[in-house]
């Protein structure tokens, strides 16, 4: 299998878990779609971190490639690629991977930033 052909099952796997966890939290329990959304995606990028260093033991089995893990973190998952990284200790080296990582966390936390000013809870009264 190619490293293409894997990066897609693995990532319409994940799509397919996100949405089919949102749907039912929204439905059910009756979630916010974006909190349904969050604890999903989340849910889904922890899960890949700790299948993936299964996999990573096993040299002959093909691994999920760190382009969706960086994908599935930047669509919301980051804070569980944290608590991934520090509980399974996996990804935590490469410093290639690291910058990555980082540089999406820090977009994400500058976008939260100017949403946060957008929407008035960062301005400062007067």
């Amino acid at each position: 299998m190619t490293r293409v052909s894997i990066a897609r099952k693995f990532g319409l796997w994940g799509g397919a878990l996100t949405l089919a966890l949102t749907g039912a939290l929204v439905h059910w329990p009756r979630w916010s779609w974006v909190a349904a959304y969050f604890l999903s995606i989340n849910a889904v990028t922890f899960a890949f971190y700790g299948i993936d260093k299964s996999l990573s033991r096993r040299r002959s089995t093909p691994r999920i490639p760190e382009r969706t893990l960086h994908a599935i973190a930047f669509l919301g998952g980051t804070p569980a690629a944290i608590v991934g990284q520090k509980i399974f200790r996996h990804k935590t080296l490469k410093g290639s991977f690291r910058l990555t990582f980082w540089l999406i966390a820090l977009l994400q936390a500058g976008l939260v930033g100017l949403w946060l000013w957008y929407e008035g809870v960062l301005h400062t009264p007067r």
